[in-house]
């Protein structure tokens, strides 16, 4: 079999893995405790949670206009991954709605343990040249265009984002959103730097 093509259905493989992660993060855990995401897919959560709209629809139809958009200025390849990965999560996430794993009366754990899993869902994809994000294509295009930082419009999406929790969802849910918002960044950097990896392998040394 040819080689590029093993890389590409490997790459694929693990995207899928890390979609379904995300996807139990969201509708496991951050959704159960009333709480959402960052860019497109918080936009998405605020439109459930105000008109009771399905969560993975309402994200495939925000990120169509992205990926017309972003296919003529940011790497096509991205753009297809980006495309699978966002395409099945919505599926997924509409297909296992009101799965419950952690609900629990302490929004601080919730936002904890929804950012731990959502993160590691978006690293794994992230790792693998993709994402389970629409807004990432926003922030790679501007990025390309205006030269602005990948980090600043980042920020600025998941502030304008956090503001309508706010003003929509409730103040109390935005804070925790934005703790957990914060915690998936941290994991998701931390399987992109090989972090996990050092310290199954530090471990199995200590075993040994």
């Amino acid at each position: 079999m040819n080689i590029e093509l093993i890389r590409k259905l490997k790459e694929y493989f693990f995207i899928s893995i890390g979609t379904l992660v995300f996807v139990l993060g969201v509708q496991g855990i951050l959704i159960p405790n009333h709480l959402t995401l960052g860019g497109i897919g918080g936009l998405a959560i605020i439109s459930h949670y105000l008109f009771n709209t399905p969560v993975g629809l309402v994200m495939i139809l925000l990120n169509v206009p992205l990926y017309i958009w972003g296919y003529h200025i940011i790497k096509k390849e991205f753009i297809f991954k980006t495309l699978y990965a966002v395409t099945l999560s919505s599926i997924l996430i509409d297909l296992v709605q009101g799965i419950n794993i952690i609900q629990t009366n302490d929004l601080f754990l919730g936002a904890v343990f929804g950012g731990l899993v959502v993160g590691t869902g978006g690293g794994i994809c992230y790792s693998q040249g993709g994402s389970v994000g629409g807004a990432d294509i926003i922030c790679k295009a501007i990025n390309r265009k205006y030269g602005i930082g990948l980090g600043k419009v980042g920020l600025m999406i998941n502030f304008f984002v956090i503001s309508l929790v706010a003003f929509f969802v409730g103040p109390k849910t935005a804070m925790y959103t934005l703790i957990s918002i914060f915690i998936s960044s941290k994991v998701i950097d931390a399987i992109q730097t090989g972090l996990p990896t050092k310290i199954i392998f530090i471990i199995s040394e200590l075993i040994c």
